[in-house]
């Protein structure tokens, strides 16, 4: 996929009028180093994204891409 169809895809995804997120789940492989996280949204829709960090109040330091558990 190339990066301006992966953009457009996430744009479409997210204004859509009501995008509600039912379900986020970390992917955490024992084979990868890198944490992806996987979305569902009412629509039906599925989107999963590699983080390299999260920040803000109650997150741990963490490694890049190694995301903590607990924000998720």
């Amino acid at each position: 996929m190339q990066l301006r169809e992966l953009d457009a895809l996430l744009v479409s995804l997210l204004s859509n009028d009501h995008p509600e997120i039912v379900n986020a789940e970390l992917i955490d492989k024992e084979s990868s180093p890198h944490s992806r996280v996987r979305v569902d949204f009412a629509s039906g829709a599925r989107v999963t994204i590699q983080v390299r960090s999260v920040e803000g109040p109650g997150v741990p330091a963490h490694q890049p891409y190694a995301i903590p558990s607990a924000v998720i």
